[in-house]
């Protein structure tokens, strides 16, 4: 589980460029939760090109996941749905 999600991020970060179109700009906090730890990955998106971080920054968005959820999306286990009584 831990690599899978290592992979997926060190993927993302060396296909940076071109995975969004350019007028994206922002940054995302995942928090990936298990037990009492959180595991923090910072998506740095700049013009469309998406640099991922581990340093703490002010997010414009954040995205809190149980780890092993995490783990199943990424497997294609599980899809994804906002939390009872979000909304948009």
């Amino acid at each position: 589980m831990a690599e899978r999600i290592g992979q997926f991020f060190a993927e993302l970060d060396r296909r940076g460029a071109g995975l969004l179109p350019d007028k994206y700009t922002g940054t995302v906090l995942l928090e990936l939760t298990q037990d009492d730890v959180v595991e923090r990955w910072t998506l740095v998106i700049d013009r469309g090109r998406v640099e991922v971080r581990r340093d703490d920054v002010e997010p414009d968005c954040l995205i809190r996941s149980p780890r092993d959820a995490f783990a199943r999306l990424l497997a294609g286990r599980q899809g994804c749905s906002p939390p009872s009584g979000a909304t948009s």
